[in-house]
């Protein structure tokens, strides 16, 4: 028979789904997805104000992609950059992030892109916001890296 069924999405609404009793499995291994974290509300705010309703849905389906795929997405989904920055890239806009242990993708600048390259100062932000997480992390853990 059929099973309503509540998913919940980060960074995406909220959806209610019918489906056959013998497709439990399939989303219960939703648990094997990346999940999807963000710079204080950088993407939020990006996806909100700046982007077209035709790069939401273009976003969208990257994003589902992203989340099943994680470090195995490549382009033209996503593109490593440098020092283990990545841009996720939907039309115009590109999402600049990285990994984490633990299958979690870390988002720290968004843009829409006006030349052909991500600017130079947009990667240097990327990295230091980066290099800032990573460092409230150990502060908050308590440990820290030994020489």
């Amino acid at each position: 028979g059929n099973r309503r069924i509540f998913i919940e999405c980060p960074n995406y609404h909220n959806f209610v789904i019918d489906c056959q009793v013998y497709d439990l499995q399939k989303i219960q291994k939703s648990d094997n997805m990346w999940t999807l974290l963000e710079f204080r509300d950088e993407f939020s705010r990006f996806y909100e104000h700046e982007c077209s309703p035709d790069i939401r849905v273009s976003l969208d389906s990257r994003l589902d992609i992203l989340r099943e795929r994680g470090n195995q997405a490549r382009e033209p989904i996503c593109k490593h950059l440098e020092d283990g920055i990545f841009e996720l890239r939907a039309k115009t806009a590109r999402v600049l992030y990285y990994y984490e242990p633990e299958r979690q993708i870390i988002f720290v600048v968004a843009i829409i892109k006006k030349t052909d390259r991500v600017p130079r100062g947009t990667i240097v932000l990327a990295k230091q916001r980066r290099e800032m997480l990573r460092a409230e992390r150990e502060k908050a853990s308590g440990l820290y890296k030994t020489h």
